[in-house]
């Protein structure tokens, strides 16, 4: 089967196809592994973070309610931090999801995730 690239930070569409099927299989269990240092660590090793923070753009539902979780978990490792504060773009999308979100779980995660990055600094 032939993988098909698209501007993905250069994660091909297969890969896009498994991390929603993860994170539809491993769910709430994921917020758990990602509050370990060694996870951590190797998101930052990986370079994952691109890769969530575009997943903030494609995802909706539980699915990106997830991706802020897990952000949120991360956002306490200075480095990944300063790598969101930095990403304009990203912290407008949370403060409006934090403000304006009907769904109760994300904009929870939103919330703290503006609650870090912006106003706690």
């Amino acid at each position: 089967m032939k993988c098909l690239f698209f501007s993905f930070n250069g994660v091909c569409q297969r890969k896009m196809r498994h991390w929603l099927l993860f994170v539809k299989t491993i769910d709430l269990s994921f917020s758990g592994l990602v509050q370990h240092d060694q996870i951590k660590d190797e998101i930052i090793k990986q370079n994952a973070l691109p890769f969530l923070l575009d997943c903030t753009n494609k995802l909706t539902g539980r699915a990106l309610v997830l991706i802020c979780e897990t952000l949120w978990c991360l956002i306490f490792v200075e480095e990944i931090a300063c790598a969101l504060r930095a990403n304009s773009d990203f912290l407008q999308r949370i403060k409006t999801i934090s403000k304006d979100s009907n769904d109760e779980p994300l904009k929870k995660a939103a919330g703290g995730l503006v609650w870090k990055l912006i106003q706690g600094t």
